[in-house]
């Protein structure tokens, strides 16, 4: 097929330079003697200097795909590296890993050199392959590549792709199935493009008025993505800086099961999960840091939305305003799912009159069991491959899960969060007041994220926090993985060992700030009661120490320093008559635990840290009791009645 690759010479011939009027105006006014003077009195002129050749391209072996071949690079050392170190970590990992058909079509956009192209072309001899290299003089070593290769696979064509204009794409994609190379170019139009000034091989589609200091404007010719649709292409290689969200808009319709590439600018998940033309496997990661668009076959058999579950008890007052905050956004991706857990205010018939024509808010009834059995129930229920939790009683960011999703899908992280807030309602209006975390994390370093930007938070600084579960969107797949549910016989504060063991097991949080969740205040919450629903959380510590012996954690540090600040914030918390009783019994479990681990797990967590005037009493009346009895595991599995609210209510302890 070679003599179907588009020559060089097609390219239209720049015009020579015409002089301007105002220019000869300006030479017809000098007065002929003062030419002739200036003529003589010049010194002779000077030959030009020739322009250095550029060195010859330099032959190089590359393998990839199973296939090697011999190219010819060009002279610009950047270009080479760059390309080849995408074919090594890109495209190379990401294609073996996916079972390709025998035949297909693939678009390589930004063929620089065709080491990408020609390599997918040998391996895969049963595709037509398309490259597109719009920079002439690294078309020119191209099509030098394509003839010493022997392939016939492959259609070279010196043009870039953008945005979509369907007034002339039919024409062109006409044209460009019928192979008539000379239409195609015709009809092609110029663009500006910015290329760096010594990195030649990096060119950015800029607005005219955006030219860094170390780039200069280019005008190359453009034809639209949609036009390729009439290829049918089966692949997708995007290498097209800045201009990759109107190209995957462009080809929206086109049948694509493999998408693979590297992003500048953010392209919307939406592109790439709702669209119903191909499988759409990607691989997209963001140039210069960790995000990555990513979708793969869901064997699991769920979908690629999110769920989030509404446990409701009672709460007619506030439910319709917390699940109009889930959905208010444009997105089929974000569902409510609520489950009423056997509620006597009539709120479970409010909501499914409020959203009865409204398909992403569902309503599930179930008997009374409190709320870690309604978000299990919720969870169940749910068929999505992200999901989150919210309480009934606060008030959403409309865009928060949304912009969530779409981190947790560039992420591919098992936890992401959003930015919260406390809620008070005052003489009928709202007050919001930031959370500790605003001056907290106000200092990590910030990444781009869509339109705003995210950071990175250490799982282990979030561990010794607040419970916060509500603002955040959890992997499904980890959750049902590390076996992490909710304890149905825990009636209260049920997040804080949700929290500490996705946490414990998740990588570093990433988390947007700029949407919020708004954690509602009222004199109904469990926090203000002050009573003995508080001793639930040493039931849950004491189930995370015997978790983490069961399973083997290394480092059982972020586990204690919660242990200790819970301890201290439910003094601070807790009616004074209950006060003596907590602190003897997180005293006791606090020298079991030293006891289960060995005192070398407690150095970076002294007993001081728990600043309660009385613990340190507690802490030595116990170890006075149990000296004589050394260090070992069974210590975890050693019970108290003050550990339980039941008995503690019961005055029996």
């Amino acid at each position: 097929m070679a003599d179907d690759i588009l020559p060089p010479e097609a390219m239209a011939v720049a015009p020579e330079p015409v002089a301007t009027e105002a220019a000869s105006e300006a030479e017809a006014a000098l007065p002929l003697d003062a030419t002739e003077a200036a003529t003589e009195e010049a010194e002779p002129a000077l030959p030009p200097e020739p322009e250095a050749p550029l060195p010859p391209p330099v032959p190089h072996v590359v393998s990839a795909f199973g296939a090697s071949l011999r190219f010819d690079v060009p002279a610009d050392g950047f270009l080479v590296a760059d390309s080849e170190w995408r074919l090594e970590n890109i495209y190379q990992p990401f294609l073996t890993t996916q079972m390709l058909p025998a035949t297909g079509v693939a678009l390589d956009i930004g063929a620089g050199y065709g080491l990408f192209g020609l390599l997918f072309a040998k391996a895969f001899p049963g595709w037509t392959v398309w490259l597109f290299e719009p920079v002439l003089e690294y078309f020119e070593v191209l099509v030098s590549n394509v003839l010493s290769s022997g392939l016939t696979n492959v259609q070279a064509v010196n043009l870039a792709v953008g945005a979509a204009n369907p007034l002339v794409a039919a024409e062109i994609g006409a044209a460009i199935v019928a192979r008539d190379m000379e239409t195609v170019t015709v009809m092609a139009r110029p663009r500006t493009y910015m290329r760096h000034l010594t990195k030649r091989g990096s060119v950015e589609a800029r607005a005219s008025d955006d030219i860094p200091f170390d780039f200069e404007r280019c005008d190359l010719p453009t034809i639209p993505a949609d036009a390729l649709c009439h290829l049918n292409p089966t692949l997708l290689k995007l290498m097209a800086p800045r201009l990759e969200q109107p190209v995957m808009e462009a080809l929206a319709s086109a049948s694509l099961d493999y998408i693979v590439g590297e992003m500048w600018d953010h392209v919307a998940s939406t592109l790439v999960f709702n669209t119903a033309n191909g499988a759409r496997h990607t691989y997209l990661p963001r140039a210069g840091g960790p995000l990555k668009l990513r979708r793969t076959p869901q064997f699991h058999g769920r979908d690629g939305g999110l769920d989030v579950v509404v446990a409701m008890y009672n709460t007619k007052d506030y439910i319709v305003e917390c699940v109009e905050g889930i959905i208010a956004n444009s997105s089929p991706d974000v569902r409510a799912l609520v489950v009423d857990d056997g509620s006597t205010d009539g709120c479970g018939d409010l909501v499914r009159a409020a959203f009865a024509n409204n398909p992403r808010v569902s309503v599930h009834s179930k008997l009374n069991g409190g709320c870690a059995s309604a978000r299990n129930y919720g969870r169940m229920m749910s068929r999505a491959g992200h999901i989150g939790f919210v309480d009934a009683d606060d008030v959403i960011d409309g865009q928060l899960f949304p912009e969530l999703l779409e981190l947790a899908r560039y992420s591919g992280a098992e936890v992401v969060q959003g930015g919260f807030d406390y809620l008070h309602v005052q003489d009928g209006a709202a007050v919001h007041l930031p959370s500790y975390e605003d001056e907290a994390f106000a200092k990590l370093r910030r990444g781009k994220f869509g339109h705003g930007s995210y950071v990175t938070i250490p799982a282990a600084d979030l561990m010794i926090g607040q419970p916060t579960i509500w603002r955040r969107v959890y992997r499904r797949d980890f959750l049902d993985m590390r076996k992490i549910f909710f304890p149905e016989h825990i009636r209260a504060f049920d997040d804080q060992i949700f929290q500490l063991l996705t946490l414990l097991h998740a990588r570093d949080i990433p988390a947007i700030d700029h949407v919020k969740y708004h954690y509602r205040q009222h004199p109904g919450q469990d926090i203000k009661q002050g009573d003995e629903r508080f001793f639930y959380s040493l039931e849950m510590f004491r189930m995370m120490l015997k978790r983490g012996l069961n399973e083997g954690w290394n480092d059982f540090g972020p586990l204690i320093r919660s242990f200790a600040n819970t301890i201290n914030w439910i003094n601070d918390s807790l009616r004074s008559d209950l006060k003596p009783k907590f602190l003897k019994a997180a005293a006791e479990l606090w020298v079991y635990m030293q006891k289960a681990l060995g005192n070398w797990a407690f150095r970076a967590v002294p007993d001081d840290t728990v600043t309660a005037v009385d613990f340190p009493f507690f802490v030595r009346y116990f170890h006075e009791r149990l000296k004589d009895f050394g260090v070992a595991y069974s210590w975890a599995y050693l019970d108290a009645a003050g550990m339980h609210p039941a008995m503690v209510k019961a005055d029996r302890y």
